[in-house]
């Protein structure tokens, strides 16, 4: 039997049957077990499994949550077969979306040279350069407001180059759901792979 002190009415016993012993030994915490209050109250983190930009025209990441707020992409040494740029497209509810976005990528081949400007509303585009390059680094996407998304990345590239990229998401008609990354042109994902780590 437990017991209770209370300032006002005294000691009184609290029936042993209120607190269950499943609902304090059971340790598992899960989405089902939480109020959707304590849910968006409290920071969330999902770490999506790599998918690998080895071979085909297009990476297809899905699986992101609607309380995302902020979305990091990580190439691990991604490459195509020529000097196509890379474009990142969202997908929401109702499919990829193709246009309304304002995007810019520098590559910078020296310590003090900015050059090789490229420019997309079709997605948000990041630089690449030659079949033999590779690009290292992240790309990260938070909510502004409603379906506005900023985003900015900067990359490493083939180890002595440098590229920096940076839009806007502005024609989204719900939360992000995933990503459709294409080729500018007719190449093709030859080595490496995408992560994504999402938190609320």
């Amino acid at each position: 039997m437990s017991v209770t002190i209370n300032g006002t009415t005294g000691i009184s016993s609290i029936p042993d049957d209120i607190v269950t012993t499943d609902k304090i030994l059971d340790g598992a915490v899960t989405d089902a077990k939480l109020d959707i209050t304590v849910l968006d109250t409290y920071l969330r983190f999902e770490q999506l499994a790599p998918v690998a930009t080895t071979s085909g025209t297009i990476v297809t990441i899905s699986g992101i949550e609607p309380w995302a707020k902020k979305i990091t992409l990580m190439f691990n040494e991604v490459s195509v077969s020529g000097d196509n740029d890379i474009i990142i497209r969202a997908v929401d509810n109702s499919g990829t979306i193709t246009g309304g976005y304002n995007s810019s990528s520098m590559r910078h081949s020296t310590a003090s040279t900015y050059n090789f400007v490229a420019t997309s509303t079709a997605g948000l585009i990041v630089q690449s350069n030659a079949l033999t390059d590779s690009l290292v680094g992240t790309y990260t996407l938070v909510n502004y407001t409603g379906d506005v998304w900023i985003g900015s990345g900067t990359f490493l590239l083939n180890a002595t180059n440098m590229v920096t990229a940076s839009g806007l998401v502005g024609s989204l008609t719900g939360p992000i759901s995933g990503f459709n990354i294409v080729l500018s042109s007719s190449n093709t994902w030859d080595n490496g792979g995408i992560a994504v780590l999402v938190e609320g």
